[in-house]
């Protein structure tokens, strides 16, 4: 008997934590925001200081458009930056924004349905 009443609570249990996993889209990533980068840049021998502010719209479907300020031994560029994302259903994703300078991929994890957006860089190779 003890057992039957086991089962059915976690039957219920998994029931209702199935129900708390939200459904992604790439229409759940969709408003304007805001990142920054910093780091160092190597050229040759050289190492110089890297900073990046950047701005971008998500569409709804899957395109990013905006722009981005770079300082780069503190000499400034403003550039356009478009790029690409994808959002599975499990609210994860993959994006790359690409500039006239360079390429960069991430990494993104959507909570609460998108509510707050987790990225983080997994490569940044200069195209």
């Amino acid at each position: 008997m003890k057992i039957a009443k086991l089962s059915s609570l976690l039957l219920i249990v998994f029931c209702f934590s199935l129900q708390a996993y939200a459904q992604c889209s790439n229409a759940s990533l969709n408003g304007t925001f805001f990142y920054s980068l910093g780091g160092s840049v190597k050229s040759g021998t050289t190492t110089a200081s890297y900073d990046e502010l950047g701005k971008v719209v998500a569409d709804g479907n899957g395109n990013l458009s905006g722009t981005t300020t770079t300082s780069i031994a503190g000499v400034l560029a403003t550039l356009n930056v478009t790029g690409t994302y994808t959002v599975k259903s499990d609210c994860s994703g993959t994006g790359t924004l690409t500039t006239s300078a360079d390429a960069l991929q991430f990494a993104l994890q959507l909570v609460s349905g998108g509510g707050t957006i987790l990225m983080s860089i997994t490569s940044s190779e200069v195209t």
